[in-house]
């Protein structure tokens, strides 16, 4: 799906592939291949293909929760991480490894289409920075994932905002040009 050429066979089909991942997750799998893929997938298709806010953010929620759950069952410790106060969290991601790039790395592409697709929520839009922290952390432990999509996601993040208003514009190009 994520890799064809032809976008609207993804947008006619993929409702249907999405619904057959989400009711194997509500069997009870406690895969996280399969949690990561199906946040993947939602993600991407919410962010692409929804232009519906409501169903967008529907769709992202869902995707969020999937990777979370990924993420907890990698370690039971961050089942509570939106809770955690920030500092904390900061100080949690330091025990990360390598091999908990892939869940992190949807979790933290997740979050970011989340708080896309809630951006009217000044709640939603504070996250942004637990979303940065985390994919600092993906750049310390392995800045080529997912062909420097790290990077990808630091450089918009590093841009979002104006200079006047905390962006980074000279941070994000750096960050685009090692993507």
């Amino acid at each position: 799906i994520l890799n064809s050429n032809d976008p609207q066979t993804v947008a006619d089909g993929a409702p249907a592939y999405l619904l057959l991942v989400s009711s194997f997750l509500n069997d009870g799998a406690d895969d996280e291949a399969l949690l990561r893929t199906s946040a993947t997938l939602h993600s991407a298709y919410a962010g692409v293909f929804i232009k519906d806010q409501a169903r967008a953010s529907k769709m992202t929620s869902k995707a969020f929760d999937y990777a979370q759950q990924a993420v907890c069952l990698s370690d039971e410790y961050f089942c509570a991480m939106r809770k955690m106060p920030f500092n904390a969290l900061q100080k949690a991601l330091q025990k990360l490894t390598k091999n908990d790039v892939p869940n992190w790395y949807v979790l933290g592409s997740s979050w970011a289409g989340w708080v896309q697709a809630n951006s009217k929520d000044w709640n939603a839009v504070a996250d942004l920075a637990r979303v940065k922290v985390i994919f600092a952390r993906l750049l310390e432990l392995d800045p080529t994932y997912q062909q420097g999509g790290v990077h990808l996601y630091l450089a918009v993040l590093s841009t979002l905002l104006p200079p006047a208003l905390g962006g980074k514009p000279e941070i994000g190009k750096q960050h685009f040009e090692k993507a």
